[in-house]
């Protein structure tokens, strides 16, 4: 940009506008401000949390700090969370008048964001990037919270990434994800007189650089190259467990995925199994001025899967259960087939009773009856009879529940003594799922047993 040597605008009758002799000038005293903003942040939430921590409004007409905020200033209780939140997360020690450094040149828009991410993927981040990169880690972070660990054990594996590990498995996601990546490291690889700051060049030109991407079964993967370290960083958006891996490590596993000796397309079909994505071909158009590229790079969708041709297709695929993602679960009990209903013979069907106008029976009506089982019209020439579950088969499907309650309860103890909370949590759903498949089960026992004392009377 040129140098800012004149006024860009006429200044109103008595004003002087400020000229810079350049825009680094410019936008350092820009920085500035905004650190002067997010620091008075940070002091306002630190006298918010006075007034709450303190005796101070004992001789003013409010009981806490929430009424003090919304008669004084018109702050209302949401407002005072979150001045309280920025001090708690970002003031030096968790409550101070000061802004810790780490945070000091952010501003108050990319904190405000910053607030709802956890402090290992905070830590990853720099003041370089911008309020909608940072935006954009945000929705990766909300995205993973969507899928549920349930959903996660039973995605389907990409054999093409499960034959990796650890950061292979990362690199291996990325490469697919990214295409055109993929192809300018192949080019590195092709010259014998690589070396590592060639990859690393590729992956982050301009220094930094944020990849997301999602491994099914394991969840997103970020991967953290800063200019300023020798290490990438890994964190896992699940757990937030957070690895550092040397740029050696990085060159060996893209080697692992390329092929030289052929072209970067071919390289992709015989690592991934897939052809090399096509761009999509666009209309000519007036050139445009570059976008700066981002920083951040989201984790690609996952593929929707096509639907079966055919109702034979679909029935033909078999659904995984969580006893087979997870052997300690115990299996689901067998569905007990009914048989099937033999159909009466169309030629010896008597000729239905003529009904009156209006009149219905009670297999058109059930709803009329109390606590009305749905019903199917009896066959013509026999009398309707209920199947009833015999007491030796509820009390067995009891006793099933009964210990699959149990295992899972004490498989849920165990995932809370080694600290694995979401594992924890999942045992626990499913227990209560147990709970409550016992108790419909009793219900409809009990129902039973009192309709055969009623038809008994």
């Amino acid at each position: 940009m040129d140098d800012l040597t004149q006024e860009v605008a006429q200044p109103l009758k008595g004003e002087v506008i400020t000229t810079y002799i350049s825009y680094q000038e410019y936008k350092q005293e820009l920085d500035q401000e905004l650190g002067k903003a997010a620091e008075g942040f940070v002091r306002i939430g630190y006298l918010l949390k006075v007034a709450r921590d303190t005796n101070i409004l004992t001789d003013s007409p409010y009981d806490n700090v929430t009424d003090f905020a919304k008669e004084e200033y018109d702050l209302d209780k949401s407002q005072v969370s979150r001045f309280i939140r920025i001090n708690d997360r970002f003031a030096k020690d968790g409550y101070s008048e000061q802004l810790d450094d780490r945070y000091r040149s952010f501003g108050y828009a990319k904190l405000s964001i910053m607030l709802t991410l956890p402090d290992e993927i905070n830590e990853v981040l720099t003041p370089e990037f911008s309020k909608a990169e940072i935006q954009a880690v945000k929705e990766e972070v909300e995205e993973e919270r969507k899928v549920s660990d349930i959903e996660r054990m039973i995605e389907p594996k990409d054999q093409s990434i499960e034959q990796f590990d650890g950061i292979g498995k990362i690199i291996a996601q990325l490469g697919k994800d990214e295409p055109e990546l993929y192809r300018a490291i192949h080019g590195i690889a092709k010259d014998e007189n690589w070396t590592v700051e060639d990859f690393r060049e590729a992956m982050a030109p301009s220094g930094d650089k944020i990849y997301n991407v999602r491994i099914p079964g394991v969840g997103r993967q970020m991967l953290s190259i800063k200019d300023s370290e020798d290490q990438v960083q890994v964190i896992n958006m699940r757990t937030n467990e957070k690895s550092a891996y040397k740029w050696g490590d990085i060159e060996e596993s893209w080697i692992e995925l390329m092929n030289p000796e052929v072209s970067p397309e071919e390289s992709y079909e015989q690592t991934y199994g897939e052809p090399f994505p096509k761009k999509p071909e666009v209309a000519p158009v007036q050139p445009e001025k570059k976008k700066k590229e981002s920083k951040v790079v989201k984790a690609k969708p996952e593929k929707t899967r096509k639907k079966p041709e055919s109702e034979d297709q679909s029935e033909s695929v078999e659904q995984m259960t969580l006893h087979e993602v997870e052997e300690s679960i115990p299996a689901p009990a067998p569905i007990e087939e009914k048989p099937d209903v033999q159909q009466a013979d169309p030629e010896m069907e008597e000729t239905p009773e003529e009904q009156i106008p209006g009149q219905y029976t009670i297999y058109e009506k059930p709803e009329v009856l109390p606590h009305a089982p749905v019903m199917n019209p009896p066959i013509d020439g026999e009398n309707p009879q209920k199947d009833r579950m015999p007491r030796h088969v509820y009390e067995e499907k009891k006793e099933e529940y009964l210990k699959a309650c149990k295992e899972h309860i004490q498989v849920a103890q165990e995932r809370i003594d080694n600290k694995y909370w979401r594992m924890a949590m999942t045992r626990l759903e499913e227990a209560i799922n147990c709970l409550k498949q016992l108790s419909d089960l009793e219900q409809a026992f009990e129902a039973e047993e009192s309709e055969e004392a009623d038809e008994a009377e």
